[in-house]
């Protein structure tokens, strides 16, 4: 029976799987996940909601937090991304992991001007506001990603 209803749920799934949106929100799904389990687990276990003085700098718990878990989730969601969601690209690694950066640092840039105003401006708990900053940038990085990151070149649109 197991073996049946395993089967019946790969029928079920692998069709919608042909499609490079479906395949992104999964792989966009994993490393988001990846990067708020990592945030929550900085911010309240490694930091412990406190400032971080670095030189005569402070950063807020909740910003180093967002650093920490966004470089992990970063480097998961570039993995699947390649290999799983834009597999047909023509575009060398060298080539695509600096435009990867590139679009990723401008990512985090929406994600840190949300969670400020978020957390400090709206007084949100951090890891909810994270959650909501993430959704947010999701959709406009796929684009960002399809015909900048990974675009197969001589494709038409």
């Amino acid at each position: 029976m197991k073996i049946l209803h395993q089967n019946l749920i790969f029928r079920t799934i692998a069709p919608a799987l042909q499609y490079k949106a479906v395949r992104y929100i999964i792989s966009g799904g994993l490393a988001t996940a990846v990067d708020i389990i990592v945030y929550f687990i900085t911010y309240n276990f490694i930091i412990r909601k406190k400032d971080i003085l670095i030189n005569s700098t402070t950063i807020s718990g909740h910003i180093a937090s967002l650093i920490v878990s966004y470089s992990f989730g970063m480097f998961v969601n570039f993995m699947i991304t390649r290999y799983f969601v834009f597999t047909n690209t023509n575009t060398k690694k060298r080539v695509q992991i600096p435009k990867y950066v590139l679009v990723s640092g401008i990512v985090f840039l929406c994600n840190y001007a949300m969670m400020k105003m978020l957390v400090d401006g709206l007084k949100l708990y951090p890891t909810p506001a994270r959650i909501f900053s993430a959704a947010m940038v999701a959709f406009v990085s796929y684009f960002i990603h399809k015909y900048f990151t990974f675009k197969i070149k001589n494709a038409k649109f």
